[in-house]
C-alpha cells in the first residue's frame, strides 16, 4: 500500500513539474527593465511610472490630422487606443473625449524629425512616496498614412501609459521597429509594470 502511495505521489509530482515547465515556456519574457525613466531626468534613479487606479479611465482628446485623410488618421489613433484597452482590460481603461482639457492626453499632429512618434508626461510624488503619473501629450506625424499612423499610435500610447522605453525584442508594439500589433510580451510587461507601485526604483 505504501509503495502504491509513493508511486502515485511521484506521478503527481512529475505531472506538476511538466505542467510548470510548459507554463514557464509559454509565459513571455517582459522588457520591464527597459521601460524605466531616464536617471538623468529623475535625480539619478531609474523609476517605473504608471497611472494610478484612481486616475482611470485615461481621458484622450484626438483631433483629426491636418491632411486630406485626417479623419482616417484620427480613426487609426482611436483604434490603437481601443487595442490597448482590449489587450489589457484589467489594467487600462480609456475615454476618448470631444475637447481638450488639462486632465486629458492631447494628440498633437506635428512633423517629427528623426522620430516616428513621441510623448510627454508629468508626475508628482505623493506623501506615501508613490508617484502620480500622467501623460500630457502624444505627438504623431501627419505625413504617415492611416496604417502607419495606427502602428506608431500603438507605440506612442504604450509609452504614454508607462512603457516609457522600447522593447529589445522584435515583434512587439514597442520594439525598435514597431510591429503594429500588441504582443503577449507587451501585455505581460504592462501587467508587470502595473503590479508594482508607481515610482518603484529599479536597481541596475
Amino acid at each position: 500500500m505504501e509503495v502504491t502511495i509513493q508511486r502515485r505521489a511521484l506521478a503527481l509530482l512529475t505531472v506538476l513539474t511538466l505542467a510548470a515547465t510548459a507554463w514557464a515556456q509559454q509565459t513571455p519574457k517582459t522588457y520591464l527593465a527597459d521601460v524605466a525613466t531616464d536617471p538623468a531626468t529623475t535625480g539619478g534613479h531609474a523609476r517605473l511610472l504608471h497611472y494610478l487606479s484612481q486616475d482611470l479611465p485615461i481621458a484622450v482628446y484626438v483631433p483629426p490630422a491636418p491632411t486630406p485623410e485626417g479623419q482616417a488618421q484620427r480613426a487609426a489613433v482611436v483604434r490603437a487606443i481601443d487595442a490597448w484597452q482590449q489587450a489589457a482590460p484589467d489594467v487600462l481603461r480609456f475615454l476618448v473625449v470631444g475637447q481638450p482639457s488639462a486632465d486629458a492626453i492631447t494628440v498633437t499632429w506635428r512633423e517629427l524629425s528623426g522620430k516616428v512618434a513621441s510623448y510627454r508626461y508629468a508626475y508628482t510624488v505623493l506623501p506615501n512616496n508613490q508617484v502620480r503619473y500622467r501623460a500630457t501629450e502624444v505627438l504623431l506625424d501627419p505625413r504617415f498614412d492611416a496604417e502607419a499612423t495606427y502602428r506608431y499610435a500603438l507605440l506612442a500610447f504604450g509609452q504614454a501609459v508607462g512603457l516609457l522605453g522600447r522593447s529589445p525584442y522584435p515583434g512587439d508594439a514597442l520594439s525598435a521597429t514597431p510591429a503594429g500589433k500588441i504582443s503577449m510580451r507587451d501585455v505581460a510587461t504592462l501587467r508587470a509594470l502595473y503590479a508594482l507601485p508607481s515610482g518603484t526604483v529599479l536597481q541596475r
